[in-house]
């Protein structure tokens, strides 16, 4: 790929790929208001990268220099550019530094590590056929059947040591049946929902996703799965435990809604993990599949049916022994203290956690962020660099397991 930009003046982008392995990175100024060397005085340019164990480290980047080859498996490597020239004004097009990168890369085999949980066979029910006409279990989210407002969840269980790290859903949409419906957007809304105990159903919203579904038209039987990767969404999944659910409804006013496409549910009725919100007698909720019937006096009509929702589970591990992990969360002082102009700050985890380390001045401001993520058990080092900062004292927050540990540490130049 190949992607120019501009910073303004104290701005910053990133960029983030994820499980990468043997990563290719070309990046460096561009022709401004001034020719490239001026530019690559502006910019500033840090590799992060996040090992399969979750251990991050920084590396710095040379503009116009030997390219980085970034050798080995990454869970994340993120990119960050910033214009670190402050004393320009904001604004004018002459203060800005434009800059391009691009990138080459293989998958990084993190698979091993990954469990996918999938209650369908990626087939929709076909109920008949008959004179070149195919119906199928397909219920639209449109005013006439379930409303537009309905939504169809699949509850899963996090397993022991893992967190969710990705979501596949498969969807119709009315212009697969309707011509005259533009056939884009198709677009729906994900959410992840906590567990409702009173219910047994979903329940709170930790996270909302808009999408646009770029999966390949379905060849039936067979659907297409939208996949969604959820490594950039640890923040608001870390609280995720047991029970939770992933859900699917129409986004957007446009005339291209979403259509529930089901597959079939071969185990107990009772075990069906999907759920229905819809309007049930009068009443708007989520009902589970096994309960649910057309008519007063009907069996449960969707009790063997399932919705293509599929869920991916990533193992975090740790290089440590589980008798040496740490029994209680540590800040570990900064090494060397004074320094310049890097440093090294290590902190203990007792358990799998998202981590927040954060570098302040005196007056609070944020300066750094050195981690920002969810990390296994254990404890972990990271590198802080500093070259662009001013002498003084400057105070380092790790933010784990609901507690917050300050330390300060002295930059001398």
């Amino acid at each position: 790929d190949g992607n120019p930009a501009a910073l303004s003046p104290g701005s910053v982008v990133y960029h983030q790929w994820a499980n990468v392995a043997d990563l290719e990175l070309t990046v460096d100024a561009l022709v401004g208001a001034g020719p490239v060397a001026a530019m690559r005085e502006r910019l500033r340019a840090r590799l992060i990268l996040e090992t399969v164990e979750g251990e991050l480290s920084v590396m710095p980047v040379d503009l116009g220099g030997e390219p980085p080859h970034i050798s080995g498996v990454y869970r994340r490597v993120t990119l960050v550019m910033a214009h670190v020239d402050i004393s320009l004004p904001a604004g004018p097009n002459s203060s800005n530094a434009p800059f391009f990168y691009s990138s080459s890369w293989v998958e990084g085999g993190i698979g091993s590590n990954t469990t996918t949980v999938a209650y369908e066979d990626g087939n929709v029910v076909v109920i008949s056929e008959n004179g070149g006409s195919t119906q199928l279990e397909a219920w639209p989210f449109s005013e006439g059947t379930l409303g537009v407002d309905a939504s169809v969840a699949n509850s899963f269980e996090v397993p022991e040591g893992q967190i969710l790290a990705g979501v596949d859903i498969a969807l119709f949409y009315q212009s697969y049946f309707d011509s005259g419906i533009p056939a884009e957007p198709r677009d729906y809304t994900l959410k992840v929902h906590t567990l409702n105990q009173q219910t047994g159903g979903p329940g709170d919203v930790v996270l909302t996703l808009a999408r646009n579904d770029d999966s390949a038209f379905p060849t039936i039987p067979a659907m297409g799965f939208d996949s969604v990767d959820l490594s950039g969404n640890q923040a608001e999944l870390a609280q995720l435990s047991g029970t939770f659910f992933v859900s699917a409804s129409n986004a957007g006013t446009d005339a291209n809604t979403v259509v529930m496409a089901l597959s079939e549910w071969a185990s107990d009725p009772a075990d069906n993990p999907s759920w229905l919100y819809t309007n049930f007698g009068g009443t708007k909720r989520w009902a589970p599949f096994r309960s649910i019937r057309v008519g007063p006096d009907s069996d449960p009509y969707f009790e063997d049916l399932v919705a293509p929702i599929r869920a991916r589970f990533v193992t975090f591990t740790s290089t440590e022994d589980a008798t040496d992990l740490p029994a209680a969360y540590v800040l570990e002082p900064n090494y060397p203290n004074p320094f310049n102009p890097s440093t090294s700050i290590a902190f203990h985890l007792p358990a799998a956690t998202h981590t927040r380390l954060a570098v302040y001045d005196l007056l609070g401001r944020e300066v750094n962020v050195l981690v920002d993520g969810v990390h296994p058990a254990g404890r972990h080092e990271v590198r802080f660099e500093a070259g662009k900062l001013a002498s003084g004292m400057y105070l380092y927050a790790l933010d784990a397991g609901g507690q917050r540990l300050t330390r300060s540490m002295l930059l001398l130049k």
